[in-house]
């Protein structure tokens, strides 16, 4: 738990005006592989960051439903530096948007039941996600993307590597 608030520390409470929707290109996008929509948006979350080597490691040894706590243990585990709240906390989202990062959040679908996201940021009172069952982008105005993250639980995860913008 201590690692977990030592890199919150690190986090910028506040999206920069610079900042914007970032839109991983699909060579980029992991689709989900059987029930693995977490470990797709965090592979998603590792190729956006420059870390394709990790990202193909992940694929090869994750797979199965996963909890964000989970996601956290295995990073951990990986020696990944990374931030996880559990509590809809919007440190992870800002800091995703300020930074161009990218974060793996809940997302509940239309059936019910957990899901999780690759989250692509905010920018003009929209935000913006790639769902791995699709490999699409959605869009959403700001209030009603929080709305629904929220009652989805409000978790997020985020790998803390540069993002790609030159993709």
């Amino acid at each position: 738990m201590i690692r977990i608030v030592l890199m919150l520390a690190a986090l910028v409470p506040a999206a920069s005006a610079a900042a914007q929707i970032i839109v991983p290109p699909p060579s980029n996008r992991q689709a989900n592989y059987g029930p693995s929509c977490a470990h797709a948006a965090t592979i998603t979350m590792l190729r956006w960051q420059g870390q394709p080597a990790m990202a193909t490691w992940w694929r090869q040894t994750h797979h199965g439903a996963e909890t964000f706590g989970g996601l956290a243990a295995k990073a951990r585990r990986a020696g990944l530096r990374y931030s996880v709240l559990f509590d809809g906390d919007l440190r992870i989202l800002d800091h995703a948007t300020a930074t161009g990062r990218g974060a793996v959040i809940d997302w509940s679908g239309r059936r019910g039941g957990h899901h999780a996201v690759f989250f692509c940021g905010f920018d003009n009172g929209m935000a913006a996600i790639v769902d791995p069952n699709t490999n699409r982008l959605h869009r959403f105005s700001r209030d009603a993307f929080l709305s629904h993250w929220r009652r989805c639980g409000g978790r997020s995860f985020m790998t803390l590597y540069d993002s790609s913008p030159k993709h």
